[in-house]
């Protein structure tokens, strides 16, 4: 089963957490009881089979009308196992808590559960979960594929991916997947020079021409093997990339997080999707009415937003270089324009800005670019640091 959420990162629960409608062709209906849903908590966390550390993160609901993340912090966070041993997690900032690297394993077949004490002195916890077997990604590969746009009439073209997988046990799975994607991508022109009251040589300009960006693909993954003969997946459709962004245009690379989880997790998962994919369910059950697994232990009527997911884990990461028989549609310049002082001067609280030289000048002209993306590849939102799983 696959759900595509091009329109909603709805699989970031704090987004779900602040009640986001994005439809506009239906007028919403908000019942009056709604803010006693504000301010609630939200869990966002996890323990698998693979080697932590492992993290959890806390905040609070938000209102509908001004969504953003607000983060829980000075919370005590503490992850146990069915045999009794613990650790408490570090608070790191942001609501986020970690364990220690070398603290608490995640063992398939062993079970975990979460406890959660709030400056309030409110306690939330999970009850125990256990940790299935990790299946096996036995490859990840991609076709091209057209697709209509949703604005031009022209097609889109990409790249589609597909997994095949399999579990060793013949016992009934539950898949979720989450995918990460990277790439490298440049600049539009390099830097050739600043201007901060003058106009001077910029004697580096590879610096900020070359960038990776890291992103989770904004989409909800699931597959029950409940009802079939087989444990194999074969052909699973994942999400599409397009060559309407740079994603492809040097290198990429995308990490499948394949997690075997259980009917209950695979349940809330469902229901989630189902919120974004159903229009007329999307208004009749508003996300608050979706429950996780954590629970407040002294009031159990209040609603407890989000989930701590305990999963086998395997992963797979695959890199492809740019696919020269595509069609290419993002933008590959930029407007260029013989920089004026005026037009320096109202950009003044921005100095210095970076500069490109006009095209066929050797380098001596400066031009003036619409944006600083076109010449700082971070201000697209890429980091100029290599990751350390990258290769050439």
């Amino acid at each position: 089963m696959l759900y595509d959420k091009t329109a909603s990162r709805i699989v970031r629960i704090f987004i779900i957490a602040s009640l986001i409608v994005t439809n506009s062709c239906i007028d919403e209906y908000w019942p009056e009881v709604l803010p006693k849903y504000e301010r609630l908590l939200v869990v966002d966390g996890q323990i698998d089979s693979e080697e932590g550390p492992y993290s959890v993160s806390l905040s609070l609901s938000t209102e509908v009308d001004w969504p953003f993340f607000d983060p829980l912090e000075g919370c005590i966070v503490t992850i146990t196992d069915d045999l009794g041993d613990s650790e408490q997690l570090t608070e790191i900032g942001n609501g986020k808590y970690l364990t220690n690297k070398q603290g608490i394993k995640g063992i398939p077949g062993r079970s975990y559960k979460i406890e959660i004490l709030t400056p309030q002195g409110k306690n939330y916890q999970s009850d125990f979960m256990k940790m299935s077997h990790p299946g096996v990604i036995d490859s990840i590969y991609y076709k091209t594929a057209n697709k209509p746009h949703p604005e031009f009439e022209r097609m889109m073209s990409g790249l589609q991916f597909y997994l095949n997988g399999h579990h060793e046990n013949n016992s009934s799975f539950y898949f979720y997947w989450k995918i990460e994607q990277t790439y490298k991508f440049n600049a539009n022109y390099r830097i050739r020079f600043y201007y901060d009251g003058q106009m001077r040589r910029f004697f580096n300009p590879d610096s900020l021409f070359t960038c990776f960006k890291n992103d989770l693909i904004p989409n909800i993954y699931l597959y029950d093997t409940e009802n079939l003969n087989s444990r194999e997946i074969m052909d699973f459709p994942l999400h599409y990339v397009n060559t309407e962004t740079k994603a492809l245009s040097i290198r990429y690379s995308v990490l499948v997080n394949q997690y075997i989880i259980t009917k209950e997790t695979y349940k809330y998962y469902n229901d989630i999707a189902s919120l974004n994919d159903e229009q007329g369910d999307l208004y009749s059950r508003l996300p608050f009415q979706v429950r996780g697994n954590v629970y407040n232990t002294e009031d159990n009527d209040e609603p407890v937003l989000g989930y701590f997911m305990v999963a086998g884990k395997s992963t797979k990461r695959i890199f492809i270089d740019r696919p020269n028989y595509l069609d290419y549609y993002y933008s590959d310049s930029c407007n260029l324009y013989g920089p004026d002082a005026e037009l320096l001067w109202i950009h003044r609280n921005e100095w210095p800005l970076f500069l490109p030289a006009f095209p066929g000048t050797g380098g001596a002209s400066p031009a003036w670019v619409d944006y600083q993306w076109c010449v700082d590849c971070t201000k697209s939102g890429g980091d100029l640091a290599k990751p350390e799983f990258w290769v050439e």
